[in-house]
């Protein structure tokens, strides 16, 4: 027991062992691959986040004017700016809808406007509620609008690119709120909408110059339409559209889509996105005040070490396939909760990271595995070859007692019974001498019983069947028992129905019978009775040996039949047993493709029933 508990023991510390250090290989191994710039991996999946089910939650204020390629060719030569009576018209139209604000999204300056055209747009502006004008040059940061628009102030209006930042894949993932403390046009309408807008700054990045937040996308391209101005000159839009609307008005040409286009997280085609809708995205993320922000690199960092840890020591414990499919769900749960987060809270984890460190985790424990798994078979293999070792030595050792002790034992028991039929041995000798018979067919039994169990361990017990009457081998069984059922006065009582011969060993089946009655006789109490009967079943015979003794504990039910096993009521006993009688009745009935059940209560007897079949009856 104690050897046992040691064992358990130093299996324990080594499993230990081995878990921890590969958790902190892990551990070293995670923290070098942070240092590394994962913002390639993390954009692109967050990408793959936006694309997977984002809703449409556009805002219903915001209204989307372009000047398309149908509207460029009105005009010859086709102008690469948006014409000055285009915008004129937009102006005056927009009078009669009377917006909430009116952002136009293209340089008005005056080396691309005659005087002339400036100052048609101040006419048309005074008009209007609110107009911004918004530029697109790097020329313009800084400068004032040209004196005719006086009364109208420039404010940058570019659309940010991750083009040298970030992922530097040239897509748009930002909003800019303020360029060289200049508030961009998008930052002064949303201060508009939203007076609260800015006031925790904190949670906006600063990227050299600029100060952006990243833009919660209300959906994919589409989610805001665009008129084309042609069609609203034409008549085609009703001004009721735009009333009390915030109008972006911008350039959308396709000879422009350097310009015109970008890259969103839903497509990198060049012509899928326009710039004028990626600004709408942006102005409705700071209206909202509700911008994408990074979780800290921090939480990052230690969510990534215990992605790591649980990847490892998990892995260690599971089979290989168990550990691929955590693997799998793992990296699911991952990608399900950097989803939900940013939909909802709109939190950006470094989720490539994480997706990283779940597999790298789960490559690293597999040469720690088969190190692992090479050392425990190794130590397996060497202990079941001693054992099959010892085993063997057993085997022989007992086989070779066994038989050595047989012809010795008979003879002994053949010369203590010819003194008893002697008439001339002395009357006082008689008890010594029976006594001697008595042990030496004590001894007998158990060395055939330690015959048959070397026999059954070297799988050396062939089965010999002839046809013949159970009934007969029973009541043979019971004639060399009645000797010892005498002794102590026990009846042995016959219920036997009339059954047809079948198939079977009888030399192991009297061997079973014996050993069933024997037990009987020697757990009954004095002057009491055992009982053995037969059945017919149908394909089985059942013969049942039931006694009146003390019974057998419910704990020890389950291993009566076990080698070598004897309960404790029996151990404390003076009944003396080997513990191998039991296991080599179920050994030679399940030969026989039988059964043995047991039905026992402690202090009214025990019932044991061998079921065999009968296929070969006649």
């Amino acid at each position: 027991m104690g050897s046992d508990k040691n064992i358990q023991t130093t299996n324990l510390r080594a499993r230990l062992s081995y878990h921890v250090s590969a958790t902190l290989l892990g551990f070293a191994v995670i923290g070098l691959i942070a240092l590394m710039p994962w913002d390639s991996a993390n954009s692109w999946i967050t990408d793959l986040l936006w694309r997977i089910g984002t809703p449409k939650n556009p805002d219903t204020e915001i209204r989307l004017i372009a000047f398309d390629d149908a509207s460029a060719y009105r005009y010859t030569p086709i102008s690469e700016i948006i014409p000055g009576p285009e915008i004129s018209g937009l102006a005056k139209f927009l009078v009669d809808a009377q917006p909430r604000n009116v952002a136009f999204l293209t340089s008005i300056s005056s080396n691309r406007y005659t005087p002339e055209e400036l100052t048609d747009f101040r006419v048309a502006f005074q008009k209007l509620p609110h107009v911004y004008l918004g530029y697109d040059e790097d020329a313009l940061l800084g400068q004032r609008a040209p004196e005719p628009l006086r009364a109208y102030p420039y404010f940058p209006a570019f659309i940010s690119r991750d083009s040298q930042s970030y992922a530097a894949d040239a897509v748009s993932r930002r909003v800019m709120i303020e360029i060289d403390s200049l508030p961009s046009i998008f930052s002064i309408i949303a201060n508009d909408m939203n007076p609260g807008f800015g006031a925790d700054r904190s949670k906006y990045e600063k990227n050299g110059a600029a100060l952006q937040t990243y833009i919660r996308w209300q959906g994919p391209p589409g989610t805001y339409p665009i008129s084309s101005s042609r069609r609203v000159l034409d008549g085609d839009v009703p001004a009721s559209e735009f009333k009390g609307k915030t109008v972006l008005i911008g350039s959308l040409r396709h000879m422009e889509r350097a310009r015109d286009f970008t890259f969103t997280p839903f497509d990198r085609n060049d012509v899928a996105a326009s710039s004028l809708e990626v600004a709408a995205h942006g102005l409705v993320t700071l209206i909202r005040d509700n911008g994408v922000q990074h979780a800290p690199a921090l939480l990052d960092l230690l969510l990534a070490f215990a992605i790591g840890t649980l990847t490892v020591n998990l892995v260690l414990s599971l089979s290989p396939a168990s550990g691929m499919v955590f693997l799998i769900g793992l990296v699911g749960v991952i990608a399900c909760g950097a989803w939900f987060l940013l939909h909802g809270p709109g939190i950006c984890l470094a989720t490539g990271l994480h997706v990283f460190s779940a597999v790298f985790s789960y490559y690293l424990v597999i040469p720690f595995r088969l190190v692992y798994e090479y050392r425990r078979r190794s130590h397996y293999q060497e202990k079941s070859e001693w054992m099959s070792q010892l085993e063997e030595l057993k085997s022989n050792f007992l086989s070779l007692i066994s038989h050595d002790l047989k012809t010795p034992v008979a003879t002994i028991q053949g010369n203590a019974e010819i003194a008893l039929r002697d008439s001339a041995l002395p009357q006082h000798l008689r008890p010594v001498i029976g006594a001697i018979v008595q042990t030496t067919e004590h001894l007998s039994q158990y060395v055939e019983s330690v015959l048959d169990l070397t026999r059954v361990e070297s799988a050396q017990v062939p089965l010999q069947k002839t046809t013949k009457d159970i009934n007969s081998t029973i009541r043979e069984v019971v004639d060399e028992k009645r000797i010892l059922a005498a002794e102590k006065n026990i009846e042995i009582q016959l219920q036997l129905e009339p059954l047809f011969s079948f198939k079977y060993d009888v030399r192991l089946m009297k061997r079973v019978l014996a050993n069933l009655l024997e037990n009987a006789i020697k757990y009954c109490p004095p002057h009491s009775h055992v009982i053995l009967a037969t059945k017919d079943e149908g394909e089985f015979v059942s013969v049942s040996v039931i006694d009146n003794g003390p019974g057998i504990a419910a704990a020890d039910r389950e291993k009566i039949f076990e080698k070598f096993y004897r309960g404790a009521a029996q151990k404390e006993s003076a009944i003396k047993g080997s513990g191998l009688g039991l296991y080599l009745v179920k050994y030679f009935v399940e030969l026989h493709k039988g059964l043995v059940k047991i039905q026992s209560e402690v202090g009214k007897g025990t019932s044991f029933v061998v079921q065999l079949p009968v296929h070969g009856a006649i």
